[in-house]
């Protein structure tokens, strides 16, 4: 059994906490779980924090196709060309 995960993305079974769903990080960074099982007629429970991880998904969006730029001769390391 878990709680704290109320849209029942997560799982347990043989003792394994599963994903049911797929996780997305810009939706919810991170999952507070209570997990409880009962092991020789004695009921058990811990928590568990689930952080997921950023995967870049998100393809970036410009307002142009194209755009241009100058730079002058021995600009500084560090200088911003060009604001996207």
């Amino acid at each position: 059994m878990v709680s704290g995960d109320d849209e029942g993305i997560f799982g347990v079974e043989s003792g394994f906490l599963y994903a049911l769903k797929p996780l997305d990080r810009e939706k919810k960074p991170s999952y507070s779980l209570q997990v409880s099982f009962t092991a020789s007629m004695h009921p058990q429970s811990f928590s568990v924090e689930v952080c997921v991880i950023d995967k870049n998904d998100n393809v970036p969006m410009f307002l142009q196709e194209s755009m241009r730029g100058t730079v002058q001769l021995g600009l500084l390391k560090g200088i911003e060309i060009i604001s996207l």
